[in-house]
């Protein structure tokens, strides 16, 4: 796990500390600080590399909204229904009902993502998020729309699945209930 959501932190720190060992080499002319400086500065590529390989839980929950976005907006039943958990019926019909009726533009957007994963057991997680689209319901178009979501998440073997969708009012965050 890595300990940073972006390389740019520990980078910086890298640099500035082979700047700060230079500086010490250039004045004392000792070797140890010299190597040291330079190790440091060799370091802060490797370190952007690595951190391009490692994909973090938040990352992984974040690639999985996009995912699941797309799948919707596309109108593919199936692989909306992937992301959700084999006992989570209630929102898999509602998933069903909802892409039998209603279809997104391609305007869509994603805003205001949040993801906590929780510190007790790492195995549940609630993403919080806005999806702006234009919406058209059988055919009859409802305009620009903002929506507001959370969805809460479980940790099943080594996938994500969602054990809860629920829709959130656009300006005091409280759970709306909708028709579909």
């Amino acid at each position: 796990m890595w300990f940073a959501e972006t390389p740019w932190p520990p980078i910086i720190i890298s640099l500035v500390l082979s700047a700060v060992f230079f500086s010490r080499w250039n004045q004392k002319r000792k070797q140890f600080s010299l190597v040291i400086a330079i190790v440091l500065l060799v370091l802060s590529p490797g370190i952007y590399l690595i951190e391009q390989n490692i994909v973090t839980e938040k990352e992984k929950l974040e690639e999985i909204i996009y995912g699941l976005s797309h799948a919707f907006q596309q109108g593919q039943v199936k692989e909306s229904l992937f992301y959700v958990h084999k006992k989570n019926l209630v929102d898999k019909a509602r998933i069903k009902k909802a892409l039998k009726y209603i279809e997104v533009g391609d305007d869509m957007r994603i805003t205001d993502l949040r993801i906590k994963i929780s510190q007790d057991d790492a195995l549940s997680a609630t993403t919080l998020f806005r999806a702006n689209a234009t919406i058209s319901f059988r055919n009859n178009s409802l305009g620009y729309k903002p929506s507001r979501w959370k969805i809460s998440w479980y940790k099943d073997g080594s996938a994500w699945k969602i054990i809860q969708i629920e829709q959130l009012h656009i300006v005091n965050g409280k759970t709306i209930n909708t028709p579909i």
